[in-house]
């Protein structure tokens, strides 16, 4: 054998293996034997009942702890979930309203288990189911046209001494 021949065959060599390689590992990824693991997230959407408190602090407080213990167990009912989202509704009168949304994944509740650190939550929720009574309009309307009424007494224009 010539060494031009002998060189061209230790070229040829790495090329042959490596698309040997790529075959089969084209072959092994068809047979289905290796599947790309794809995360599963879920939402979870419960209702709180407003009914029975007292004031606002106190129903969002019982949402956050509802939100907590609807991760925990659907986390341990769920092996393969990688993430969830729960969403919290209060309702009252046939109302109902957000109180709070959140999505984490598996590996951050394990790290930070804290509802406040991934609930979003609602501010107009607390007026719009009744715990801030809204003030009268008339009120507001009378108030505003007695302090304009006593500007424009006040004013040198207006005044007749």
């Amino acid at each position: 054998m010539s060494l031009s021949t002998i060189v061209y065959r230790l070229r040829l060599t790495p090329m042959i293996a490596g698309v040997s390689c790529l075959i089969g590992f084209a072959i092994v990824l068809g047979s289905g034997t290796l599947q790309p693991v794809q995360a599963e997230t879920r939402q979870v959407n419960l209702t709180l009942t407003s009914g029975g408190y007292a004031n606002f602090a106190d129903l969002r407080q019982q949402a956050e702890a509802m939100a907590a213990d609807s991760i925990q167990q659907f986390f341990l009912q769920n092996p393969a979930a990688d993430e969830v989202s729960v969403k919290i509704t209060g309702e009252h009168n046939g109302t109902e309203v957000p109180l709070l949304f959140l999505t984490v994944s598996r590996s951050n509740w394990k790290q930070t288990p804290s509802i406040q650190a991934w609930a979003r939550y609602f501010s107009s929720s607390e007026k719009l189911l009744g715990f801030i009574k809204p003030q009268p309009v008339g009120l507001s309307i009378a108030l505003i046209d007695t302090q304009y009424r006593q500007a424009l007494k006040e004013q040198a224009a207006y005044r007749d001494d």
